[in-house]
C-alpha cells in the first residue's frame, strides 16, 4: 500500500473489527467516529479522530487526500454513516477509493424497494409490500411491517401494526407525505417456534461473491441485534443460501462487504428474503475468526484472494454483554454453556479497553 494510512468511517463494533484485523496486519489506519460512546473508541490500534459533523469530516479528508493522493482505501462501517454520506458528503468517493462501491451502485442499493426488486428476480420469497404513500385498505393483509425505505429522521425504527386502524392513527396520520414516500409497509412474514434467523456474509467484487460465513442467529436483542451465531453445516440449506446470493449480486457491479438476512421456516423449507447491509455488519468479527486471509482481502478490494477457511469445524460467535441482555429480556437460560465454545465479538485479551468500557 505503499505506506498509505486505510481510512475507516465508523467505530460500533463492525468498525472496531476491522480496525483490529488491518492494525494486526501492520497497516497504519485513521478510524474516525462520530459517537463517543462507540465500543471502538478506545480501542489501542490505530489513530482515532472523532468528528463533530460531516463538514469537519471532509476537511480532515480533503487534508489526507492532498497529503497521499485520491486512491487511499476507505471502509464505512457504520449504515447511518453510509446514508449520510451518500446524501451530504457524495465526493467522498471521488477522494478516496471507498469501500462500499461504486457510489451509484451503493446509492440504489439503500433503497429497500429496489433491493426487493432484484430479490423477486432470484426466486426469493419477498412479501408482499408497497411504498406507504401507496398504501390503500384491503391491499395488505395484516399485519403488517413497517420500515425504511431510505435512511430517513423517523419516530419509529421498525414497527408492526395488527390492523388498519391501528397504521392509520399510529402511523399514516402523524407522518408527512415525504415521510411516507420513504417508508416501505410489508405482510408480516409467518415466524413460528422453529422459524430460524440467517445471515450470510460475503465480500463482493464488481458483483462475484467470494467465499460465505453462514450461520443462524440464535438470539437477537429485542431491536434485532445479534448476540449469539452458529455457522450453518454445509448442507442442502447452505448450498441453497450461497447459490441464491451469488446469482442475486451477480446482477450489479457491486464490491465491497455485504450481508443477506433472511427468515427460514423448516417446516416448510421456505426461505423469505429480509434486506441486504452494503458493508460490514455487525457480526463482522465473526468473519475474521472464520477466515485466515480477511487482512490480505481488505487491502486489495479490486482483486481479492479467495477467502480462506482458518477450520472446517463451525465457527460459534458470541457478543457476551448482548446476550447477557437478551437472557434477562426474554427470560431464556438454556444453553448456557454456549459461552464456553464461542469467539468473542468486541472482547480480545490484545485489545481489552473496548470491552470493558462497555461497563464504565
Amino acid at each position: 500500500m505503499d505506506n498509505k494510512p486505510i481510512l475507516i468511517i465508523g467505530l460500533t463494533a463492525q468498525g472496531l473489527s476491522l480496525l483490529r484485523t488491518l492494525s494486526r496486519a501492520n497497516c497504519e489506519v485513521i478510524a474516525f467516529y462520530s459517537d463517543r460512546k462507540n465500543v471502538g473508541a478506545k480501542s489501542g490500534y490505530g489513530d482515532k479522530r472523532y468528528f463533530v459533523d460531516l463538514g469537519q469530516l471532509r476537511r480532515e479528508i480533503d487534508s489526507l487526500a492532498e497529503q497521499y493522493g485520491n486512491d487511499l482505501l476507505c471502509y464505512i462501517t457504520s449504515g447511518g454513516a453510509l446514508v449520510e454520506i451518500l446524501t451530504d458528503f457524495p465526493d467522498l468517493w471521488d477522494l478516496c477509493d471507498v469501500i462500499s462501491g461504486p457510489r451509484e451502485t451503493v446509492s440504489r442499493m439503500a433503497h429497500k424497494d429496489y433491493l426487493y426488486q432484484l430479490a423477486v428476480g432470484c426466486d426469493f420469497i419477498v412479501p408482499k409490500y408497497g411504498l406507504l404513500s401507496e398504501y390503500r385498505q384491503g391491499s395488505l393483509r395484516f399485519p403488517v411491517f413497517l420500515k425504511r425505505n431510505y435512511e430517513i429522521p423517523l419516530f419509529f425504527k421498525a414497527a408492526k401494526a395488527d390492523a388498519h386502524e391501528q397504521l392509520e392513527k399510529d402511523y399514516i396520520r402523524r407522518m408527512s407525505r415525504y415521510e411516507r414516500e420513504n417508508v416501505i409497509v410489508q405482510e408480516c412474514i409467518p415466524i413460528n417456534e422453529h422459524s430460524m434467523d440467517l445471515t450470510a456474509q460475503s465480500f463482493y467484487c464488481d458483483g462475484k461473491a467470494n467465499e460465505f460465513f453462514i450461520g443462524w442467529q440464535k438470539r437477537k436483542t429485542c431491536n434485532g441485534l445479534t448476540s449469539c451465531l452458529e455457522e450453518l453445516d454445509r448442507g442442502s440449506l447452505y448450498e441453497r443460501i450461497r447459490s441464491q446470493c451469488t446469482k442475486y449480486m451477480l446482477q450489479t457491479d457491486y464490491t465491497g462487504f455485504a450481508e443477506f438476512e433472511f427468515i427460514y421456516d423448516p417446516d416448510t423449507y421456505s426461505l423469505f428474503f429480509l434486506e441486504i447491509n452494503t458493508r460490514p455488519c455487525g457480526t463482522q468479527s465473526v468473519m475474521d475468526y472464520k477466515f485466515s486471509n480477511l487482512a490480505d482481502v481488505l487491502l486489495r478490494p479490486h482483486a481479492p484472494p479467495l477467502l480462506q477457511s482458518r477450520t472446517d469445524k463451525p465457527v460459534r460467535w458470541m457478543n457476551i454483554v448482548r446476550d447477557i441482555r437478551v437472557r434477562f429480556q426474554r427470560k431464556v437460560f438454556s444453553d448456557l454453556t454456549d459461552i464456553f465454545h464461542s469467539q468473542f465479538d468486541v472482547l480480545r485479551k490484545d485489545d481489552p479497553m473496548p470491552f470493558l468500557r462497555q461497563f464504565i
